[in-house]
């Protein structure tokens, strides 16, 4: 379960620590764990990222564990290690620290990055970027964070000379300030730690100190409206009259008590607050306009008290987002001596009874208890003061009765049609009277700013669990009210533009009623009561966009009013918390919404009118959300969108289709590339899109098949046969319109332009989206996708073909060329090999790989050129000797810390999708221009290889051949799966004329051609590597006929050079620690060769030196590594293999006989322990194992069959014959061996014994 797992991770993470401290204490452990140091880094940063729960999880916490171990202990080597991944564990880190919020995540980066273990000459060229690490740690409530940066600042300029570290101060003005005032903050008196620390580094700095006073530094102004009154108020005013009769007669009593009791009475909503203090008469009335009208008596004195509403709803958060304290239990059995026992009978005292408190003795009483209550109850009473000043500005804003506050939903619709304040007409009084008040529109805004609070206050305070039934009675009631003003008063709420310019037309939903009925297959009839569609404005006609989204403006009898779509601000900023149960709250209001929508109009399944803007409203902000928020909190504004779609009906989603795509496909490109789980939600959300929209093929549904991407080696495509191309459309037109019917044009455009995307989730999403939308058209036809693509083909030849390949920059050149694999794979007949463009294309391709691989020279090389290893080479340089696994280790390629790796997300509909892995752009270019040619070679197989070689295609064919071998013995593994499928696919190629001697396509001189520079690398012992000796296995299985026995003759005398440790190791062409690896990978081949049982027996031998010389090549292995692939050749010739390890000496022989048993053991042997049982070898191994047994019964048998006459006793036993040669066995003698095994009892307990008396005499000296 979860808790067993906690617990093994917590074990790990202690082991993972001592073996990190032991390096401080013993210095030879700190040789085995460098070599593991980047892989412990890489893997712990990649895998940190994918899961969201676990943040900082142990992961963080492990390398936190190493980089103060290897930092304290100032290990150069180790300092090594980390010095290529430095720069991206800085800067990905950082971006990961801008793109959260999480404090216990950023204060781990921020340790992280300040901690990591380098030495203050290779952190040079990043201290800009660790100033803006140290300003935080200044600024943390941690001290250990602010004692790290005091301390980090203050080595800086110990070491530093000032000339330079000032510079790089000051580079930024706003950060040198802010990182200033940040050290001033700390300027404290004793007992404050920090304060002296601070003041000898300001006093470092000397003079520089000071020059940030000449800076501008950020203050924080209050913004109040353009009265400068607050948004809501009371509005009092004292009598003059009144007060001059106070003041006389004050005068008159000269000191004497004079006050007599008045009344004033404050009407705030339902409230009536009494105070009797004067005789002053004191006038109030509420504020409602957040304006001060001027009073017609001016003899009248007028004052404000503000209501704090902003602060009561930050109360509501404050005490939303708190957790409640747990109480501790009564009774205390941890113990039985007397503290235990006073502990329990402590005296719990509640808040309402502290009076107790003085009467009682303090040891006496449950202080833990009476703390926990009282802070309970202070966030409950808090919480009730604040719903109180939510529910007075409420019933001021809407002037709502008394009756009507917490209506519910069942009585709604006579609160809407019994007229309220959004039915009045405009008085001429109330005109006059807004004449004199500030614009309009800044009224307005103050006012719908103030409701949409009021709303954010509520579902905050719905929360709370003391006034959680109120708060949400009166939410409700709110939200109601509000929306049924929608639904009623819909005719007054008009469409604006960007412009602000009013549509008198159609709305939308009518705009765009015509394609969702075609949609449904229903036919579109004109009628008297829906007019056409009209683009007429009030104002004069400007060249905007003719379909505004979700943008309104009220009119009529609404204009001035609050605005009811504030209710959907109030919505989006609760989905956007971080409050679990805010954003539950507010899925339930839109819940509670639908349902009114439905009791509204039960009888129609689609939103329209009012009920359809409110909810369009409420998309258009869900979706700014969406575009404006990190990703972190994005949770909620997706989760509410897809509720949207799922409660409004597919129908009502397909009315918005275009701004719903561009949203889904925002979420995908915004999110951050350094964290893996935001890339995978951003997924799975538009995944859920595309089914709402469009839906998706019913064999996905409900099932355990894995959905590959098309361009995965995993992925069966096959080319289409001519008969699968006939389609049953009667012209092509018909056909494209089917083809394309089931996505918009907008959204079909937008996908086609993000086919070439530099950004690897979003290329693979869309061509899954492609895939889905062929697959949901309901048509068979192979020619669904090129009929969809040849639209547009003029903005896919501009998107590939405008600029040369070399010229873009690697990430293009890589969306690019996937882009085009993509659409020749799926629609070969749009680029045939006859186009121009296409070819010119695969040759600039082949060329650059040519160039970077050192087989073709460029007088005049521009652009990036990668080579076989995904590494940017140069072109300028003689091509670099791979000198072994060390340089070019795919598992801490520096780029690929941070990437994605592949994983299977459980989309919609128990579909199962899975998320290629994220390679560096490097390695993923040359991957893909692999997959590309491997593609090109399927689709057009003919004119691929019956070109002449005088054509372009005939000069490409040999390059792309050669281009395959050669990644086979590169080192990313990647692109040596794709050249292995290219090459397999090329070999099982039919060969057009059968009676011919050719078993497949190419040409046995070009094969030979491009074999013959691979095999060169094997001539020396000291040129071969784990890359090449892999790509030499995946060449053996694909030609195994074309090599002979000297191949394995010479495997077997260049693993003879590993039976000499020093000697490898004094070349130093390998990393430490590694060289056995090589060995293993030659090992590897023998089972590769063909027909080779001859080097059974040899090959054993050498396998007994090599883990004989084992330890002295400084690693350390639990089991040998060279047995598995063993065992894997053995198992092939098992024949061979019984009879060597069968043979008289060897057997007896305890080192071949552990390592055939072993052999026998593993699962990888299953014919060799079959040809073992059969009936062939069972005489020859008993012959083996009871060689002297059977020989002496064959001697007596033989002797007793000659002899001439019998003797009166009877035959002997078996037993008794052995007995007679001295061997003993269970059956003979029961007697005596009885004794012998009582006397062996004895002896190992005398044993015992002696031991123990030994022990007790060391003890006892």
């Amino acid at each position: 379960g979860d808790k067993s797992n906690e617990q093994r991770a917590s074990a790990l993470l202690e082991l993972f620590e001592l073996v990190f401290h032991s390096m401080s204490l013993f210095s030879e452990n700190e040789a085995r764990i460098r070599r593991h140091i980047q892989v412990i880094v890489a893997t712990c940063l990649r895998s940190a990222t994918e899961a969201q729960d676990g943040w900082p999880g142990n992961y963080y916490l492990l390398l936190r564990a190493l980089f103060r171990c290897t930092s304290g202990g100032k290990f150069e080597d180790s300092y090594k290690e980390l010095l290529p991944l430095l720069p991206t564990i800085l800067n990905g880190l950082y971006r990961i620290y801008a793109a959260t919020e999480e404090q216990t995540l950023r204060y781990t980066i921020i340790e992280l990055c300040l901690t990591i273990p380098a030495r203050l000459s290779s952190l040079l060229p990043h201290l800009p970027l660790l100033l803006r690490i140290i300003i935080p740690a200044l600024q943390a409530n941690s001290g250990e964070l602010v004692n790290l940066g005091l301390r980090t600042l203050e080595f800086w300029v110990d070491n530093l000379n000032p000339g330079f570290l000032y510079p790089v101060l000051s580079q930024q003005t706003s950060v040198l300030t802010e990182l200033m005032v940040s050290l001033t903050n700390h300027l404290r008196p004793a007992p404050y730690p920090y304060g002296l620390l601070t003041l000898r580094l300001l006093g470092k700095l000397g003079g520089k100190n000071r020059r940030f006073l000449c800076e501008p530094i950020n203050v924080k102004v209050r913004h109040e409206n353009g009265t400068g009154s607050p948004v809501l108020a009371i509005e009092c005013a004292w009598k003059q009259a009144k007060v001059d009769e106070c003041i006389n007669s004050m005068n008159q009593s000269s000191g004497k008590d004079g006050s007599k009791d008045c009344e004033t009475h404050v009407d705030s909503g339902n409230e009536e607050v009494k105070q009797e203090d004067t005789e002053m008469e004191l006038e109030s009335k509420p504020n409602k306009s957040a304006v001060i009208i001027e009073c017609k008596d001016s003899e009248d004195d007028l004052f404000i008290l503000p209501l704090p509403l902003d602060r009561a709803v930050d109360v509501l958060k404050l005490v939303a987002s708190s957790e409640q304290l747990p109480v501790p239990s009564k009774v205390q059995n941890s113990c039985e001596d007397d503290a235990s026992i006073e502990k329990t009978s402590l005296e719990v005292i509640s808040w309402e009874s502290s009076e107790k408190l003085l009467t009682c003795k303090a040891e006496a009483v449950d202080f833990q208890r009476y703390c926990i209550d009282v802070m309970e109850k202070t966030k409950s009473h808090q919480a009730a003061a604040a719903l109180t000043i939510l529910r007075s500005s409420l019933a001021t804003l809407l002037e709502i009765e008394e009756g009507h506050v917490g209506t519910t939903p069942s009585n709604v619709f006579q609160l809407v049609n019994s007229g309220g304040a959004s039915d009045l007409p405009v008085t001429e009084s109330e005109f006059d009277i807004k004449k004199k008040l500030p614009p309009l529109s800044e009224v307005e805004e103050k006012r719908n700013e103030t409701i949409q609070r009021i709303c954010e206050g509520l579902i905050y305070g719905s929360v709370v669990p003391s006034i959680q039934e109120e708060a949400w009675l009166l939410l409700k009631g709110l939200v109601t009210h509000l929306f049924l003003i929608t639904v009623s008063q819909c005719v007054h709420i008009k469409r604006i533009d960007v412009c602000g310019h009013v549509y008198i037309g159609e709305t939308k939903e009518s705009m765009n009623a015509v394609s969702t009925n075609k949609e449904d297959g229903e036919d579109q009839e004109e009628t008297e009561s829906t007019p056409p569609v009209s683009l007429k404005r009030e104002e004069p006609v400007i060249l905007v966009n003719d379909n505004p989204f979700g943008s309104f403006r009220l009119s009529g009898p609404l204009m001035g009013k609050v605005s009811p779509f504030m209710v959907n601000g109030a919505l989006v900023d609760c989905l956007c918390s971080r409050l679990k149960k805010t954003r539950d709250n507010a899925m339930d209001v839109i819940a509670h919404l639908f349902r009114l929508s439905k009791m509204e109009n039960p009888m129609n399944e689609t939103l329209g009118g009012g009920a359809g803007l409110f909810f369009e409203n409420l998309l258009s902000q869900l979706c700014s959300a969406c575009l404006a928020m990190p990703w972190n909190l994005r949770k909620g504004a997706l989760r509410g969108i897809e509720k949207l779609l799922d409660s409004a009906g597919r129908k009502w989603a397909m009315t918005y289709e275009g701004e719903i795509m561009k949203t889904a496909l925002f979420v995908l490109k915004d999110s951050p590339q350094e964290i893996s789980c935001a890339a995978t939600e951003g997924f799975l959300f538009y995944s859920r899109i595309c089914w709402t929209l469009y839906g998706g093929p019913n064999e996905w549904k409900e099932s355990n098949t894995l959905i590959y991407d098309v361009l995965c080696m995993q992925s069966r495509t096959e080319p289409p046969s001519e008969e699968q191309t006939q389609d049953s459309a009667d012209t092509e037109k018909e056909r494209l319109e089917y083809a394309t019917g089931v996505a918009s044009e907008a959204v079909m455009t937008n996908l086609v332009s993000e086919l070439a995307s530099s950004k690897h989730l979003v290329r693979f999403t869309v061509r899954h989206t492609f895939c889905q939308l062929q697959l949901a058209s309901n048509t068979k036809s192979p020619l669904a996708l090129e009929l969809v693509l040849k639209k547009y083909l003029s903005v896919i030849k501009k998107m590939i073909f405008s600029k040369p390949l070399r010229s873009l920059p690697l990430p293009e050149q890589v969306g690019v060329v996937e882009a085009l694999t993509f659409i020749i794979n799926g629609a070969p007949n749009l680029f045939t090999l006859s186009d121009q463009y296409l070819v010119a294309f695969l040759f600039e391709l082949i060329q650059a790989f040519a160039i970077a691989d050192g087989e073709m020279k460029d007088s005049n090389p521009s652009g990036v050129f990668v080579d076989k290893n995904g590494l940017v080479a140069s072109v300028n340089e003689p091509q670099r000797p791979s000198t072994g696994i060390s340089k070019y280790s795919s598992l801490t390629h520096a780029s690929k810390i941070f990437l994605r790796r592949e994983c299977v997300v459980d989309g919609p509909h128990g579909t199962r999708i899975v998320v290629p892995e994220e390679l560096p752009y490097g390695i993923q270019l040359r991957v893909s221009a692999l997959v590309l040619f491997r593609v090109v070679i399927r689709r057009h197989t003919s004119i691929f290889f019956d070109a002449l070689p005088s054509t372009q295609i005939g000069n490409i064919r040999p390059h792309v051949i050669s281009l395959f071998f050669r990644s086979l013995i590169s080192n990313p593994p990647q692109a040596v799966s794709a050249a292995y499928s290219a090459l397999r696919d090329v070999m099982r190629l039919e060969v057009p004329n059968p009676s011919l001697s050719v078993s497949h396509r190419i040409p046995k001189e070009l094969l030979q051609t491009c074999v013959k520079p691979v095999l060169l690398n094997f001539r020396e012992y000291t040129t071969l590597t784990v890359p090449l000796l892999r790509g030499l296995s995946r060449l053996l299985s694909l030609l195994s006929s074309l090599f002979n026995k000297t191949l394995g003759e010479k495997l077997l005398d260049h693993l003879q050079k590993w039976t000499d440790p020093d000697r490898i190791i004094d070349h130093g062409r390998w990393k430490q620690g590694e060289e056995p690896l090589v060995a293993v990978a030659i090992i590897n081949l023998f089972e590769l060769l063909p027909k080779a049982p001859h080097f059974v027996e040899p090959l054993i031998k050498t396998t007994i030196k090599l883990e004989a010389a084992l330890p002295r090549f400084r690693t350390c292995y639990a089991y040998s590594p060279y047995r598995a692939p063993l065992a894997r050749y053995l198992n092939k010739h098992p024949q061979y293999v019984v009879s060597f390890f069968l043979n008289e000496q060897r057997f007896k022989n305890p080192l071949y006989s552990e390592v055939f048993q072993d052999i026998l053991k593993r699962d990888d042997t299953p014919d060799l322990r079959a040809y073992l049982g059969g009936q062939e070898c069972t005489l020859t191994l008993l012959n083996v194992c009871f060689e002297r047994q059977l020989g002496i019964i064959r001697a007596e048998k033989a002797m007793s069959s000659t002899s001439q006459s019998g003797t009166k006793s009877g035959p002997r036993s078996d037993a008794e014959r052995l007995h007679m040669h001295g061997i003993r066995s269970a059956a003979t003698e029961p007697s005596q061996r009885k004794k012998e095994i009582a006397v062996r009892q004895d002896a190992e307990l005398k044993h015992k014994k002696l031991l123990m008396m030994q022990k007790e005499e060391r003890n006892s000296c």
